[in-house]
């Protein structure tokens, strides 16, 4: 049985999940002058978050440059959720609307 390393970062399987931004910056990274163990936790350190709502870590920094900033971002992602679930709402009925008109007028079209 062959000895591995304790330390083997693996490189995503499908570049094709990595966005071109990322892979620019995972280029960079491999240019520098440094080992492949610190190159690799650079990139395995890379993170990014999606959403109304930032991270906690990111949170607790806004939060730490105005008293309130957590509070009032945290309400406007509740706030901009319950705005697009009411423009769903109001899509999915339109279409049901005009699924009805469009079968009254087929109905009177046949007849």
């Amino acid at each position: 049985m062959e000895k591995q390393d304790s330390y083997s970062p693996k490189e995503p399987d499908n570049k094709n999940k990595v966005s071109k931004e990322d892979q620019e910056i995972i280029d960079q990274v491999k240019k520098l002058p440094i080992s492949k163990k610190e190159q690799q936790d650079i990139i395995a350190t890379m993170e990014m978050y999606s959403g109304p709502i930032p991270h906690p870590k990111i949170l607790a920094g806004y939060q730490a440059l105005y008293p309130d900033a957590a509070k009032k971002i945290i309400e406007n992602g509740l706030d901009e959720s319950r705005h697009r679930r009411q423009l769903e709402t109001a899509r999915q009925k339109r279409r049901g609307h005009l699924a009805w008109a469009s079968m009254i007028l087929l109905v009177i079209a046949w007849a």
